[in-house]
């Protein structure tokens, strides 16, 4: 079992007094959090394995919180994941928000799950140098369904080319552009990559499929600059699946 991982940015002089922005990443099967100041990551803590959030969010956070010698208190912005994703993990981390907005009016941006994806995909490409011009980032929807959402590179980022798709892998392949190959990532390739394999698509590593904290944290930044906050009453989460009570015995989910 993976050991939780810690990663400490360049801290900037201030550590000790300057307002805290902190981002969850609850939406899939791997949970992380991290901690920064404006636009700077100071610490990145990833759960100890699969489906931890509800034990290990709250822990990983004091436990950031204490490395910096700071308080609750001191988390000024709260940035979340608002699906597609885990029904529970939605769930614990709206509600994490919410609470803590509540008790101490820190503002809240929730982003969407496969925009905080196409954050891996630049990180595939700056790490590996390939030239992946266009991505899609995929999520299990269940029963052969799955979220996707299409990007092209625009400058340093990426331009969404299709909304959000519930749509089976074959729809996908039919309507995916030829004139180049399309770059794949997302949890949803996780038992269906075969599905996904054509001439004109491309599978980026396994490490880079699950979204991850420090990316919903730099997604949110380009909101917050804006002071483009949520209203925390009014968020709504899009889960991958119902509450437990309304599946059906037989309906699998996260």
């Amino acid at each position: 079992m993976r050991q939780p991982a810690e990663k400490e940015k360049n801290q900037p002089s201030d550590t000790k007094t300057a307002p805290l922005a902190l981002a969850v990443e609850t939406s899939g099967r791997e949970g992380s959090a991290a901690i920064g100041i404006d636009d700077n990551i100071l610490v990145e803590s990833a759960f100890s394995g699969r489906l931890r959030h509800s034990a290990e969010l709250f822990p990983a956070i004091v436990r950031i919180l204490e490395g910096l010698g700071r308080k609750p208190r001191d988390i000024r912005q709260v940035y979340l994941p608002s699906g597609p994703g885990s029904f529970t993990g939605l769930r614990i981390a709206v509600t994490f928000g919410k609470m803590l907005h509540f008790a101490t009016s820190a503002d809240i941006v929730a982003v969407n799950t496969l925009d905080v994806l196409a954050e891996n995909a630049s990180e595939y490409i700056e790490n590996t140098g390939i030239d992946a011009g266009r991505i899609a980032a995929i999520l299990d929807a269940k029963r052969n369904l799955f979220y996707i959402a299409l990007f092209e590179r625009s400058g340093s980022g990426w331009r969404r080319l299709t909304e959000d798709m519930l749509i089976s892998a074959g729809q996908f392949l039919e309507q995916l552009p030829k004139t180049e190959p399309t770059w794949l990532l997302g949890e949803g390739l996780l038992y269906h990559s075969k599905a996904f394999l054509a001439p004109h698509t491309r599978l980026m590593e396994p490490e880079y499929w699950p979204a991850r904290a420090h990316c919903v944290y730099r997604l949110a930044r380009t909101f917050a600059r804006k002071n483009s906050f949520a209203d925390p009453v009014a968020i709504t989460p899009t889960y991958i699946r119902k509450p437990d009570v309304l599946m059906s015995p037989d309906e699998p989910g996260l």
